[in-house]
């Protein structure tokens, strides 16, 4: 009876690591999922306003033709 009680116990604490690991790779997937690329974490992606793409298209367009001035 006493090596039955020690391998109920062996069995509970292996099930409590198996438990302990799931939850460590479950941890570990969701950061690699994130990027798996640059292995940064997932950005939000900006978003510019239409005003402010106006803005630098005409400032933009305002070097080109600076540039196409001087020559």
């Amino acid at each position: 009876m006493d090596i039955v009680q020690t391998l109920e116990k062996e069995l509970e604490q292996a099930k409590k690591q198996v438990k302990a690991l799931g939850k460590a790779l479950a941890a570990f997937r969701s950061t690699l999922s994130r990027n798996q690329q640059t292995g940064a974490p997932a950005r939000k992606k900006r978003r510019m306003s239409a005003a402010a793409r106006k803005k630098i298209s005409q400032a933009q367009k305002a070097r080109w033709a600076k540039q196409r001035a001087k020559t």
